[in-house]
């Protein structure tokens, strides 16, 4: 109370510590042996430590009582003049409302008083009906919300936490900082695959059965000037009769085929929403009638000989990284 400095401490021990703490004791469950089984082992929980409240909440803190008497017979008389303003909370240990007499070294009265009532609606009343009250003649009470204050080691502790807590935060930050300050390029794909932009669901099965070279000329074009706005286009493949409609683009560097795969994944093409990504250096899109036919030049057969199958897909990596015309070459026929 910024009236008396004496009830805070004595608030701090009383309230913020006695009671909360009173209400967080440690339950532990257990379950017996059953049928001769071993028992559980006991789950303990931890004790709630007490929130420090600022508010007074449901109490008034009362000066003007009368000095030099005795507490117990003086809080009784303090009860029975408040009890007008609402129900007094009662102090489970003695069972006499919460009236606690702030007393001198000797055990007497000093003249103030701290009221607990079981509802926060009386403190204003109180407040109203007992603020210069006579409770004896001459002598008017002075009544005010009660407002606790944090002090002595208790105080500190929150204090550390705080300096705790930013310490985290600053230390936090300076990670974060030192992570974006070692960020570049070098954790982008390496390679000649990240340049290339692989785009799946031009074409379906449907549109491949009767597609002619006129068709895949005049998709080659669309896709070389869609993919062209994100920047230099080296080479448009288009993998003919592919079942995933696939075609991929080289750009002449990194970011330009960053910028075609996000610039694309916010478009349809063709009236059918695409799927766009970096080329991952080993999957083949070509055909399924080419690819086996590769395994077999290759002496391999599709999908049983995994050393065959993992040369087939690195002779078509390296064909799709390696400087071509824009038409589709077998790599198996040593075309141009």
């Amino acid at each position: 109370v910024a009236a008396a400095g004496r009830v805070a401490p004595a608030a701090g021990s009383a309230l913020a510590g006695g009671e909360a703490a009173g209400g967080g004791d440690a339950a532990t469950s257990a379950s017996g042996a059953q049928g001769g089984g071993e028992a559980k082992p006991k789950r303990v929980r931890k004790k709630k430590k007490p929130k420090f409240v600022e508010g007074g909440g449901s109490s008034v803190y009362v000066c003007g009582l009368p000095e030099g008497e005795e507490a117990a017979a003086l809080s009784a008389e303090v009860a029975e003049s408040f009890k007008v303003a609402g129900v007094l909370k009662t102090d489970p240990a003695s069972g006499q409302p919460r009236v606690k007499i702030y007393c001198a070294p000797g055990g007497t009265s000093k003249g103030d008083a701290l009221v607990t009532f079981l509802k926060a609606e009386s403190v204003p009343l109180a407040v109203t009906l007992r603020d210069g009250f006579e409770m004896r003649d001459g002598a008017a009470l002075k009544v005010q919300p009660a407002r606790f204050e944090m002090r002595g080691e208790a105080l500190q502790q929150q204090a550390r936490s705080k300096d705790d807590a930013q310490i985290a935060r600053k230390k936090q930050r300076r990670l974060e900082q030192k992570a974006l300050a070692e960020w570049d390029d070098s954790q982008l794909p390496a390679g000649a695959s990240a340049t290339i932009v692989v785009l799946l669901g031009l074409f379906d099965t449907s549109e491949a059965d009767c597609a002619d070279a006129a068709f895949y000329s005049n998709l080659r074009e669309d896709v070389r000037v869609e993919c062209g706005k994100a920047g230099a286009i080296e080479k448009v493949t288009i993998f003919e009769g592919s079942e995933q409609g696939a075609a991929a683009v080289r750009f002449k560097s990194g970011d330009d085929a960053q910028r075609c795969v996000a610039m694309m994944r916010e478009k349809s093409f063709g009236g059918s929403q695409v799927k766009c990504e970096l080329y991952d250096g080993v999957t083949d899109y070509r055909a399924k009638a080419l690819r086996e036919a590769a395994a077999a030049s290759s002496g391999g057969k599709s999908g049983a000989d995994v050393e065959a199958q993992e040369a087939q897909l690195e002779s078509f990596a390296q064909w799709l990284e390696a400087d071509s015309t824009d038409d589709e070459i077998d790599p198996e026929a040593g075309g141009d």
